[in-house]
């Protein structure tokens, strides 16, 4: 082995190794796509509960200082505090 021939080698990745970055890389933007695709929702659902009056949020056992939390972390969120400072029991 000559020594172009080795360093040409040691320059070139693996098969191997290139398709392990290749993969990481993929599943890195995957996971961004996922991540900024949940966001939109999450913002979109925000921005529909503020736009829905009082009695409707009420009905739903929503409060309007909640709809962070419920958005975020769901109904049976246990750390939910009511907007009177009380835990809300949920089963």
């Amino acid at each position: 082995m000559t020594f172009v021939t080795h360093f040409a080698d040691l320059l070139a990745p693996e098969p191997t190794r290139l398709r392990s970055l290749r993969g990481r890389f993929v599943a890195g933007v995957y996971g961004t796509l996922l991540h900024a695709s949940r966001q939109i929702a999450l913002r979109r659902a925000r921005r529909e509960l503020f736009e829905l009056p009082n009695e409707m949020l009420k009905d739903m056992g929503i409060a309007r200082g909640e709809i962070d939390s419920v958005v975020e972390f769901g109904r049976n969120d246990r750390t939910r505090v009511s907007e009177f400072g009380e835990r809300i029991a949920r089963n």
